[in-house]
């Protein structure tokens, strides 16, 4: 009497060709959208790829670098907060970094703010907390 072994086991290989297996990006367009949004300031049209495109949302009062992430941390690199920084005093704007986490867990936000503790004191300080 014969034995039925089943299909064959194929092993998997690396997917070199970005199929169905590999895991999406962060959606870094829908966050500069909801950025703009609601803060009412514009989006800078090709500013990661252009240079004198400073800045990813440019508001009256703020110059703001979107960062996103598929998981629920990200690695703050200081050569972002420098190029924000630079970008933002050569037009007269408070630098601030806008992060979203996009696997965050109940109760933390996905969104979060990150600016210089100088303005961050100011803006305590004009509210009167």
């Amino acid at each position: 009497m014969a034995r039925d072994l089943g299909q064959p086991v194929q092993p998997k290989n690396p997917d070199y060709f970005g199929g169905p297996a590999k895991p999406k990006k962060a959606d870094w367009k829908k966050h500069e959208k909801d950025i703009a949004k609601r803060s009412g300031a514009k989006r800078v049209a090709g500013s990661g790829n252009q240079p004198g495109k400073p800045g990813d949302i440019r508001g009256n009062k703020f110059l703001r670098e979107a960062k996103a992430t598929k998981k629920d941390s990200i690695s703050l690199r200081g050569k972002w907060l420098r190029k924000i920084t630079e970008e933002a005093l050569a037009v007269g704007r408070t630098p601030l970094v806008e992060v979203r986490l996009e696997d965050a867990q109940f109760p933390c936000p996905t969104d979060w703010v990150l600016i210089p503790a100088m303005d961050f004191q100011a803006l305590v300080e004009q509210d009167g907390a």
